[in-house]
């Protein structure tokens, strides 16, 4: 597949996404274009967010949460069928 046609193919996904998803994907193309998180950078996170994420984190302890292996399958699958 050529550029032109990836290119294409992204915008007709993209197309189907809802309002939500479209803020999710801005937030991972901003990330690529901007360079991935580091280790280093949670040095750069302020209190109040190094502590928002301690306590989901502990929260998913608790409580529980989705298995990042049916995360991806849901996601593959919705792409797969897009």
């Amino acid at each position: 597949m050529n550029a032109a046609e990836i290119k294409l193919e992204l915008i007709r996904k993209i197309d189907l996404l809802e309002r939500k998803q479209l803020n999710e994907l801005t937030g991972v193309i901003d990330n690529m274009i901007h360079g991935q998180y580091d280790n280093d950078d949670w040095e750069l996170l302020s209190l109040e967010e190094k502590n928002g994420i301690l306590d989901a984190m502990q929260d998913l302890k608790k409580n529980g949460g989705i298995e990042h292996s049916a995360v991806l399958a849901k996601v593959r699958s919705r792409i797969a069928n897009a």
